[in-house]
């Protein structure tokens, strides 16, 4: 149906969002002219000084009942059409809506924006409808031309539903004739509308004056089925009797894209469910759908994301910017579609997700659809492979430097000491030989050393082949007699808890780890009265182990503390800065984890667990 002219319309409803929707609705389907009231009290005020073709109803308003306002509006001289608008379907309300005198009842659902424009349109159909009936009481001529001139089929049936008028749009839409039409009658309505239809008209002769409106199949001259949607009422006609005027309407585009729509949200559905990204949808501040996949990334079931703030999911100090950035979003506004945020689930653990956001309309409002993307396990594999990145250049950089330095010292000294064996009186410096040899075997030791470092790192990260049940004291104190001279050098006392307890892994390992922080401490500890501690723990979790080993120097400076696990770092010390990166890679192979602080001189405090085999040894070692 075409509108003539622009259609001033008033929107009854408190919800700004869903008033702005409802407008932007009509104004783009039917050009109308839209203004809004949020309460009943405005509404009167507005009522009482300006005309309108219509009105749109919310159920509940803050101030009243839609229903008070709308049987107000009823007792108005010429009364503008009111169709009820509410959030959730009910009869009885749909009941109570019509007695009241609503010309329609629209609920606020996913087809909400369709069904108010159908709705609109026959309800100015229907005042229309009146005005020409009214017409057709002052001006036989003036009606006939307004109903013959109609776009819609209106026809006029008497009490024995005969057809005795019909407008020329019925034989455009079906082909009938008039003679045809008062021939066929309810025959060409499809024998499943049937009853219905006659039950409707029945109701309109009983109560004469007021609306009716049904949907109903009829086939065309041409045996092709139609939907159509008809409003009628019975009239007094001028002999005394009553007619029934009924104004049709054919709408199986409208039925096809129902078919489409209803079509397309099974795609939607299954789409959603099926697929491996998380999908949700928010509006206002809640979320409003999600499929399976969240809950699998979340922890949380559907029902409890439903219940959250859509900017609950991700880390507090992130919080502020997905909820400006989401309201942003639904009101049109130009923000990131596409970021990667951390997120914790409900277990309490960070994840991160690949997130992208568009707005959309839903259920008439408008929204955002989003989807998630955990890329945790991913982007621990790229800092994984960063890490192994930096770790090939300090193995280059190693061997270009500090492998070729203590090397090219050596060879110089065996190239001087060759020198010395060749000269023509045939004298050596007897002295100066044995300088440069001390010099060549520490160069070498040296070179041997670093290489063997290397070597270590470069397995440090592997399962091992074989363990054993070790008692730790024991390895602790192998340590200890391997380090004697540079204990007693610098006189450092050492204690040591009675009972460090036993576990299962590969003795060299074990043996790696305590050297390397005891050794550390030992270097590093600058008290002029040194001690070293190496203390057991207690363990929360059942098969790990925990121990610290501390001493009382001046402990770590704060600038080396967040890189001193980097394999080939050194700080402000000697060494070849790899002994601190095997120790993290052997923890890490036992499912532990390593710390350093100050706590009255350096720190290490470290838990490692149990390695347990399938397959036991004849020697009594465990297969790793």
């Amino acid at each position: 149906m075409e509108i003539e002219g622009q259609v001033k319309v008033l929107v009854v409803e408190d919800d700004s969002r869903q008033a702005a929707a409802i407008s932007h609705v009509l104004e783009k389907a039917i050009g109308a002219e839209v203004e809004i009231a949020g309460s009943c009290a405005r509404a009167r005020q507005m009522l009482a000084v300006t005309d309108y073709d219509l009105v749109t109803l919310d159920f509940r308003l803050p101030d009243g009942n839609g229903l008070e306002l709308l049987e107000e509006i009823s007792r108005i001289d010429s009364p503008p059409p009111t169709i009820m608008l509410t959030g959730q379907g009910d009869e009885n309300a749909a009941v109570q809506a019509f007695k009241h005198g609503a010309h329609g009842y629209v609920v606020k659902d996913q087809r909400f924006s369709f069904l108010l424009v159908e709705e609109v349109k026959t309800a100015l159909a229907g005042s229309a409808l009146k005005k020409a009936e009214e017409a057709l009481r002052k001006s036989d001529e003036r009606w006939r031309l307004l109903v013959e001139n109609s776009l819609d089929a209106i026809l006029v049936f008497n009490e024995d539903l005969v057809v005795t008028y019909m407008t020329p749009s019925v034989e455009k839409i079906l082909g009938y004739t008039m003679a045809d039409a008062s021939s066929t009658g309810v025959e060409i309505i499809h024998e499943e509308d049937r009853e219905a239809a006659l039950a409707v008209a029945e109701s309109a002769f009983s109560n004469p004056g007021t609306l009716h409106r049904f949907e109903f199949q009829v086939l065309d001259k041409s045996d092709i089925w139609h939907y159509a949607e008809a409003t009628c009422t019975a009239l007094p006609a001028r002999d005394g009797a009553l007619e029934l005027i009924v104004n049709g309407r054919e709408i199986s585009e409208r039925k096809e894209a129902e078919k489409a729509l209803i079509a397309s949200e099974d795609m939607f559905r299954k789409l959603a469910e099926y697929t491996s990204a998380g999908i949700v949808i928010y509006q206002g501040t809640k979320f409003k759908y999600a499929n399976k996949v969240i809950e699998t990334i979340t922890g949380y079931t559907r029902e409890e994301i439903l219940g959250m703030n859509f900017w609950d999911l991700v880390t507090p100090e992130f919080q502020d910017l997905v909820r400006d950035r989401g309201l942003a979003r639904q009101q049109g506004q130009v923000v990131p579609t596409r970021y990667v945020m951390p997120c914790i689930n409900k277990a309490g653990e960070l994840r991160l997700a690949d997130i992208s956001a568009v707005e959309i309309e839903y259920e008439g409002s408008p929204a955002a659809i989003a989807t998630l993307i955990d890329v945790t396990e991913a982007k621990q594999s790229e800092e994984a492979l960063r890490r192994a990145n930096a770790e090939l250049r300090g193995y280059a950089h190693t061997v270009s430097h500090d492998i070729k330095g203590p090397l090219g010292t050596a060879l110089t000294g065996l190239s001087t000491l060759v020198n010395l064996v060749k000269t023509p009186d045939g004298k050596i410096d007897v002295d100066l030989v044995v300088e440069l040899s001390d010099a060549l075997m520490k160069n070498l030791r040296k070179s041997c050393e670093l290489v063997e470092d290397l070597l270590t790192l470069a397995v440090s990260g592997l399962m091992p082949e074989e363990t054993e049940m070790i008692d730790v004291g024991e390895i602790v104190a192998r340590v200890l007699d391997v380090l004697g001279p540079e204990i007693k050098a610098k006189n450092v006392s050492v204690e040591v808890d009675s009972d460090l307890g036993t576990i299962v892994a590969n003795d060299t390992q074990i043996y790696q780890i305590f050297v390397n922080l005891i050794g550390n401490a030992v270097l590093h500890n600058d008290a002029p009265e040194p001690r070293i501690k190496v203390s057991r723990l207690k363990s929360g979790r059942p098969g790990m182990h925990s121990f610290r080993v501390s001493e009382n120097g001046s402990g770590i400076p704060e600038e080396v503390m967040e890189r001193l696990f980097e394999p080939f770092f050194k700080g402000h010390g000697s060494g070849t800065g790899i002994g601190l990166a095997i120790v993290e890679k052997l923890i890490q192979v036992y499912g532990g984890e390593i710390k350093a602080r100050n706590d009255n001189g350096a720190c290490f405090e470290f838990t490692i667990g149990d390695i347990l085999s399938l397959n036991v040894s004849g020697t009594g070692k465990t297969q790793g």
